[in-house]
């Protein structure tokens, strides 16, 4: 009955002001003032349904798509991720409403990586968001660099997801602070 009651708050709490400028702010050439109340709506209402965090939920959608609707990403095997977050691999995308692709997005997260059953941290169930079991496998042995002797380390997505979350906050407190 909590979580219902959350949900249905969320539903019917529209984004304040500071938190759709502090978005933009954030963002400025990938997501509109306007957008970022859909944005930022979309996140609260899948963080309330999943019991999750909201600015993770965000930080991920940039990361994955810099806040474009209905993307579509190229994996391996000819498949594609679908939507804001991009969240698995299938072969083929459907439109959705940008709820949709949020709820999909945090329902991957939390249920799917959050539950499995050799996720042994919220690290490694944000390592399987980004990359399944195989790229927690791998770290679990030591760094995994995107291109085989060079390039950033995959590993360290789940803090690459934390700076990402960190710099939404700080936009969204810079908006709140008192100005003098």
């Amino acid at each position: 009955m909590q979580i219902f009651l959350r949900v249905l708050l969320a539903l019917f709490t529209p984004a304040s002001d500071a938190e759709a400028e502090g978005l933009h702010r954030f963002a400025p050439n990938d997501v509109t003032v306007v957008d970022a109340y859909a944005h930022v709506w979309s996140a609260r209402v899948a963080a309330e349904f999943y019991a999750v965090d909201m600015d993770m939920i965000l930080a991920i959608g940039f990361h994955e798509s810099r806040f474009a609707e209905n993307t579509v990403t190229a994996e391996s095997g000819g498949r594609v991720s679908c939507g804001a977050m991009t969240p698995y691999p299938t072969s083929s995308c459907a439109v959705k409403p940008l709820l949709g692709q949020y709820l999909d997005g945090a329902r991957h997260w939390a249920v799917d990586w959050r539950r499995a059953g050799d996720v042994r941290s919220e690290r490694e169930a944000l390592l399987g968001y980004a990359g399944g079991y195989s790229l927690i496998r791998r770290c679990r042995r030591g760094p995994v660099l995107r291109h085989a002797a060079w390039g950033d380390d995959l590993c360290l997505t789940p803090e690459v997801f934390g700076r990402i979350r960190s710099r939404i906050r700080s936009a969204r407190q810079a908006v709140l602070a008192p100005r003098t």
